[in-house]
């Protein structure tokens, strides 16, 4: 990142206006799903952040607070979860960050 920063959420809602979108998922099994969500697209904080050129994905990490999370403590999934998308794919602008 040419400009790395740490955020608090607090910090991310005050900077980033939410957003109430709805989302049609349709399955080629034959399900559908219409789900709300609030959130802000995610290219506006890559823009703050400003990936280098090499930058080729975006890494999330959940929290890891198992004396408030007792589903942390069961041993039965290796918190914590982390997940990651391509750069293009994180900013394009239907992904919410919520």
């Amino acid at each position: 990142m040419n400009a790395p920063k740490t955020y608090s959420y607090e910090d991310l809602v005050s900077l980033f206006q939410p957003e109430e979108r709805v989302y049609r998922m349709r399955c080629v099994e034959g399900w559908s799903l219409v789900i709300p969500w609030v959130g802000f697209p995610l290219h506006k904080l890559l823009a703050e952040v400003q990936p280098t050129s090499e930058a080729k994905y975006v890494r999330f990490e959940s929290v890891l607070r198992p004396e408030e999370m007792p589903g942390q403590r069961q041993g039965l999934f290796p918190w914590p979860y982390q997940e990651g998308l391509r750069l293009d794919e994180a900013a394009h602008d239907l992904t919410l960050l919520s």
